[in-house]
């Protein structure tokens, strides 16, 4: 017999299973990466032009500061200043992309303030690539027309805390008309709408003329924080989830097992040749 070579072939199989072990105890403990916020887009409008933001707005043009802060908590505080009086339109919030209308059953929306609801319909996603996003046409981030998209504004203001369920209702601008409950246009009551319509949903708050600030906060948007919190300079809507000590041991204790079976089994079996070979 090749001794050398049995004892060997034995200490790699313990080696591979020992690796093995290693391997699975490796994926079982990084954790999965989950959801834990919204990522929102950010929206101002001076009357002159309507801008957007993947990231909260702080600038001032003549009229109005415009000023976003993201809260500890992840919630968004929104201020809109009138610097001057006799000041134009001006509207300033925050859009929150859904997904498919036929799945709206219940939103709950928590904050604080008055601020308005709006629906935004994707209606034309050929127009979705190219830097526009589900909703509208834009030039960089500056909007330049409806692209086949549509909206609808708010019947009903929310104060503080509010749902958008299937019974809220809105009346479409054009080229549309009408007022309508969540519900009906699921059901196809707008021709180009149906439950497969992409929508998303902006809050906000408009001036026509006050001169004192107003503002407004969203601190959760459908069970999930408003937005997130940056973290070391990045905005990040990935968090991920920590095992206990315990809970790490009821993971890896078996794959630590089995590694000290096969090295024991490697053990006994380079014995029994070592005593045959002698």
């Amino acid at each position: 017999m090749n001794f050398k070579g049995e004892s060997a072939r034995y200490a790699s199989i313990a080696m591979f299973v020992m690796l093995v072990a290693m391997v699975f105890v490796c994926a079982s403990v990084i954790p999965a990466a989950k959801a834990t916020c919204n990522v929102l887009t950010y929206y101002a409008n001076d009357g002159t032009n309507f801008v957007r933001s993947a990231t909260p707005f702080n600038f001032q043009t003549t009229d109005y500061i415009f000023l976003q802060t993201v809260l500890a908590n992840g919630g968004i505080l929104t201020t809109l200043t009138p610097r001057t009086t006799g000041i134009p339109y001006a509207d300033f919030g925050l859009g929150y992309t859904f997904g498919k209308l036929g799945d709206i059953t219940s939103i709950p929306i928590t904050g604080s303030g008055s601020y308005s609801v709006n629906i935004y319909f994707d209606m034309n996603t050929a127009n979705d690539i190219g830097g526009n996003g589900p909703f509208f046409s834009w030039s960089g981030n500056t909007f330049t027309g409806l692209g086949g998209d549509a909206y609808g504004l708010g019947t009903v203001q929310i104060t503080n805390s509010g749902t958008i369920n299937t019974g809220s209702s809105f009346s479409l601008m054009p080229p549309l008309s009408g007022t309508y409950t969540i519900a009906q246009l699921q059901a196809g009551a707008v021709a180009g709408i149906n439950s497969n319509t992409i929508v998303g949903f902006w809050f906000g708050v408009t001036n026509h003329g006050t001169t004192a600030p107003i503002q407004f906060e969203i601190d959760g948007i459908n069970g999930l924080p408003a937005t997130c919190v940056p973290v070391g300079g990045e905005w990040s809507p990935i968090t991920f989830q920590v095992l206990n000590p315990m809970s790490m041991l009821q993971l890896v204790g078996p794959w630590i097992a089995l590694a000290l079976i096969a090295t024991a089994t490697a053990g006994a079996t380079y014995r029994r040749l070592l005593k045959k070979h002698w």
